[in-house]
């Protein structure tokens, strides 16, 4: 089983977010790439803010949804866990600039946290309880943060398994 990871610092920047944007994302690869699709298996994931924060307390809302569409965003570099493993069957994208389609009833994972609050979500690969992208073409699971209030820079990584 090949481990890996993304994260929305591997595109040289990070992403500052005052309405809802997608961070992070990991996608099953279009129809036209010429390779058996197969689906992703999220076991891991960290979300947090960067820098200073603001001197109000302040809400941040994050979530996970599935996705039909990639929206506008940077390649991420994805990177293997074991340098011996093949390079990724899925797609990563970062720092989304357009939001992708996403369906009413596909939120996957919900957080409502305060600006100082890191957190990670970890179950053991392989193990139950991991989130799944579909082997559809061009599908996948975005990971999205909220910050009305102020405009945060915000930090995500997914760790998946294929």
């Amino acid at each position: 089983m090949a481990l890996y990871i993304i994260n929305n610092n591997t595109a040289g920047s990070l992403q500052t977010i005052g309405t809802v944007k997608t961070i992070t994302s990991v996608y099953s690869k279009a129809a036209a790439s010429g390779i058996t699709l197969s689906r992703a298996f999220l076991y891991e994931f960290e979300v947090g803010t960067v820098g200073t924060p603001n001197a109000t307390d302040n809400a941040i809302s994050w979530d996970i949804m599935r996705a039909t569409t990639t929206g506008t965003a940077s390649t991420g570099v994805v990177n293997p866990l074991d340098p011996a493993d093949t390079a990724a069957s899925h797609d990563g994208f970062v720092n989304h600039t357009a939001e992708g389609t996403t369906t009413g009833n596909s939120q996957l994972w919900q957080l409502s946290a305060n600006q100082r609050a890191s957190y990670r979500w970890v179950v053991n690969p392989g193990g139950p309880g991991e989130l799944v992208v579909p082997a559809t073409a061009s599908n996948g699971a975005i990971l999205r943060g909220l910050g009305t209030t102020y405009a945060l820079t915000a930090n995500a990584t997914i760790y998946f398994r294929e």
